[in-house]
Parts: C-alpha cells; sequence; structure tokens
C-alpha cells in the first residue's frame, strides 16, 4: 500500500443549530456512558472498493470516546488508487445532521481541541490542504480507525447528541493517482452507515 499527497484540497464546515444531547458536560460519574451503534450500512459502492465498518470502542465514558475502524478493500485484479485518502477512510468527516465529527485516531489525536468526558469539539479542526491517495494491490485493505466526537457547533452545553446520525462520503477510483487526484479517468463513488448513540 503506498500513499501520495497532492496539493490543492480543502475542507469547511457548515453552521449548526442543533438542541438536546446524551449527557451534559463534566458529570465526571462514570455512569453516563454512551453507546455508539453501526444501526445501518449503505450497499457497497459501484466501483471496484469494498468497504467495512465496525465499532471497535462501542462506548464513550469518561476515561476515552467511542471509535470506529473503516476498512476499504480492493477487489478488482488489478491495482487501483482511491482517494481522497483522509475522506475515503472517513477522517474528518462530519455527520450529515453536522452533530458528529470523526477525527483520525492514533498518533497526534491529542492535540484534537475536545473536551475530555464529554467529547465534544470545542473548536474547527485545522485540516492540511492536500489531495492523498492510496494506492491498493489486488486484495489489499487499508484501515483507519476515527474517534467519534460531537460537532463543535453544536451548542456550547451539548456533548454528543442522542438518535441516529447519517455519515456519507465520497470518492474516486482509479489506476492512475494524477488522474485520481485531477478529478479526472477515476470513477466517483459514495458510501456510509448511520450510527445510533444511547445512553
Amino acid at each position: 500500500m503506498n500513499r501520495r499527497r497532492f496539493l490543492g484540497c480543502c475542507g469547511a464546515s457548515v453552521p449548526l443549530l442543533l438542541s438536546g444531547c446524551v449527557r451534559p458536560p463534566g458529570t465526571g460519574n462514570g455512569s453516563s456512558d454512551v453507546s455508539v451503534e453501526i444501526v445501518s450500512r449503505d450497499d457497497q459502492p459501484e466501483a471496484p472498493v469494498e468497504y467495512a465498518v465496525e465499532a471497535v470502542e462501542p462506548l464513550a465514558t469518561d476515561e476515552h470516546p467511542a471509535r470506529l475502524r473503516v476498512s476499504i478493500t480492493n477487489r478488482s485484479d488489478a491495482a487501483v488508487v482511491v482517494g481522497e485518502e483522509r475522506a475515503v477512510q472517513f477522517h474528518h468527516v462530519a455527520s450529515e445532521d453536522r452533530a458528529l465529527y470523526l477525527h483520525p485516531a492514533g498518533e497526534g489525536a491529542g492535540d484534537a481541541p475536545v473536551e475530555p468526558g464529554c467529547w465534544r469539539l470545542t473548536e474547527h479542526v485545522g485540516v492540511p490542504e492536500y489531495y492523498g491517495t492510496v494506492a491498493l494491490d489486488p486484495g489489499e485493505s487499508v484501515r483507519g480507525e476515527s474517534y467519534v466526537y460531537g460537532h463543535p457547533d453544536l451548542p456550547a452545553d451539548a456533548c454528543l447528541p442522542a438518535g441516529d446520525h447519517r455519515v456519507r462520503t465520497q470518492g474516486s477510483v482509479g489506476d492512475d493517482e494524477e488522474a485520481v487526484a485531477g478529478g479526472e479517468g477515476g470513477t466517483a463513488f459514495e458510501w456510509g452507515f448511520t450510527l445510533r448513540l444511547a445512553e
């Protein structure tokens, strides 16, 4: 698996007005764990890639946020290139109702402006402007993990909003890195799933 990055991609956030949350911030009593369940998944995209998603940490507690793992597999008999790298792995992707924000887990995740225990981002995350791609050999997979955070545009007293939240992303797959990054020569696709949050 090879990764490449190209300049020229940027992200933006949309303001949100939303009321109601699973728990207030700063409870700190260990009695308000929030469960995160994947209740639906889209059909596989009409492209030579196959998606899977699982909740590897299905509870948000005072000690840690909930965590998802997304896998993308090249199901063709030829090498492919997939982009944009972060978007297709559901990194820095917001739910369609702008209630949740999937932040990359792993190295550097501790620097995110998030309120511990509440797990809501306290400000918007700066995302570097580049277009990343991932090259996959036949049958090869790439896996990415994300923390489930509350969106920074939630009201200041909100944490993780209860209910169903659909998350969807777009990508492109082709046999040439420059063509995929440039928007020509690749096959565009969409894929997503629905998360249910509850105490």
